[in-house]
């Protein structure tokens, strides 16, 4: 039981380290995923501010 317990540990702590490791790669995608909806939404208020209150959908076709 004790072996068991020990390799359980070891894996937990194995499992710890790979998420603190991926942590930097997670946060520069979010930060990614948030400069991209952020870009969007200025582009669709720039065109809407050009356009009136024309949708969006409306003013591309």
């Amino acid at each position: 039981m004790q072996i068991s317990g020990y390799n359980q540990a070891q894996t937990n702590a194995s499992n710890m380290i790979e998420r603190i490791a991926n942590l930097p790669k997670e946060i520069f995608q979010a930060q990614m995923d948030t400069s991209e909806k952020l870009m969007k939404l200025a582009v669709q208020q720039n065109i809407q501010a050009q356009t009136g209150k024309e949708r969006l959908l409306d003013t591309i076709a």
